[in-house]
C-alpha cells in the first residue's frame, strides 16, 4: 500500500513540476515576444517618420515656386508680370467703416 501511495505522489509531484516548467517557460515566451513586438513597433515608427519625410520633401519640390513658375510659363503659356496691375489705396477710416458694417450685417 505504501509502494502505490509513493507512487501516487511521484507522480503528482511530477506533473507539477511539469505544469511549473510549462508555466515557466510560457512566461519566458511572452516576455520575449512583448520584447520582440517592441521592438518592431520601434522600427514601425521610424520607417513611418522617414516615409513622412519623404512624402512632405516631395510636397515640397512639387510646390516650389521655382517649379510652379516653370510649369505655368512652360506648359499653360503664362506670363510672367513685370509690375502688379493695379494698386489700390484705401484709407484706413474706410476700411474700419466696412468692417463695421460687415459685423453688424453677420451678426
Amino acid at each position: 500500500m505504501s509502494s502505490k501511495m509513493f507512487l501516487k505522489l511521484l507522480l503528482g509531484t511530477m506533473f507539477v513540476a511539469v505544469l511549473f516548467f510549462f508555466k515557466v517557460h510560457i512566461a519566458s515566451q511572452v516576455k520575449y515576444l512583448s520584447k520582440e513586438k517592441n521592438l518592431l513597433q520601434d522600427s514601425i515608427h521610424v520607417e513611418q517618420g522617414k516615409f513622412n519625410d519623404l512624402k512632405f520633401n516631395d510636397y515640397q519640390k512639387f510646390t516650389a515656386k521655382e517649379r510652379v513658375v516653370k510649369f505655368a510659363v512652360d506648359s499653360l503659356g503664362l506670363e510672367i508680370a513685370e509690375r502688379p496691375f493695379e494698386v489700390l489705396y484705401i484709407e484706413e477710416n474706410k476700411i474700419k467703416q466696412i468692417e463695421r458694417i460687415v459685423n453688424r450685417r453677420y451678426e
